[in-house]
């Protein structure tokens, strides 16, 4: 949220940086950078977003109550051959 918000304030334009190296200032305090920067923040809230409802999802599914569970599929044996041979041989 405050690489979103940070370049667009004052205290972008008055911070330690700024004031250390004078030279720093003709970049930073270019739209393209503050855009740049935003940008990046903004890429970083929609990563999060998308963390957080995948968390949720998967978190639902786990709380799910065992008996809404759909059940898996009874085996049902193959019904007997009506075959007349007989594998063994009557002597």
């Amino acid at each position: 949220m405050v690489l979103l918000i940070a370049p667009w304030s004052t205290f972008w334009e008055r911070n330690l940086w700024l004031e250390t190296w004078p030279w720093f200032g003709g970049v930073v305090q270019l739209a393209a950078m503050r855009g740049a920067v935003s940008g990046v923040g903004a890429v970083n809230m929609g990563a999060g977003i998308w963390e957080l409802l995948a968390w949720v999802r998967e978190g639902v599914g786990r709380l799910r109550p065992r008996d809404a569970q759909p059940a898996s599929p009874e085996v049902v044996a193959p019904a007997p051959s009506e075959d007349t041979g007989s594998c063994v041989q009557d002597r």
